[in-house]
């Protein structure tokens, strides 16, 4: 079964500024470096640091998620471009409904991204701890995935309720 998540109309603006302000400020660094008579050296670092920035940014698009998917083998989080996420389901112990991802609310962003093509990276769940997520949405429900030996995967797809039964059948057929 597959689950998809699409952008909504949050990330879609944070995604359309960003391309829209580095598509203006890459240009702009880039020619006013090139004109001014700022010594060699700044130059290079703030080319070398336009570049970072470039290059941060399309990681982050190539490995947003597009959706979820519960196979017989794992539970996999389809990437753009970077390949899938698998998680076997011997690794998984339990799923539960989990909060939304909100801008001031009981899952806040530490390390990752907060809008760009969607929420991924590592974020900190009210009682839970730090999570790794992959979401497109705000304030829709959550799926949260323990496992193991890992730490745990927060999932924001279209329908959290859905994945959520899929996620418990699948574990009820495997014990």
């Amino acid at each position: 079964m597959r689950f998809p998540m699409t952008l909504d109309s949050w990330v879609k603006g944070v995604t359309a500024f960003t391309v829209v302000a580095m598509g203006i400020w890459f240009p702009a660094m880039t020619m006013a470096m090139g004109s001014t008579n700022a010594p060699w050296g700044v130059s290079v670092l703030v080319k070398v640091c336009a570049g970072l920035v470039g290059v941060v940014l399309l990681w982050t698009a190539l490995g947003a998620p597009t959706a979820v998917k519960v196979t017989n083998a794992a539970l996999v989080i389809e990437r753009r471009a970077l390949g899938d996420y698998e998680i076997p389901w011997s690794e998984v112990e339990t799923a539960q409904e989990a909060p939304a991802i909100t801008i001031r609310g009981d899952v806040r962003r530490v390390a990752g991204n907060g809008g760009f093509f969607g929420f991924t990276g590592l974020f900190r769940v009210k009682d839970v701890g730090t999570v790794r997520c992959w979401a497109t949405r705000l304030n829709r429900p959550t799926v949260l995935v323990a496992r193991k030996n890992a730490r745990p995967v927060l999932l924001g797809v279209d329908d959290a309720r859905a994945l959520l039964d899929a996620i418990r059948r699948r574990l009820s057929h495997a014990h």
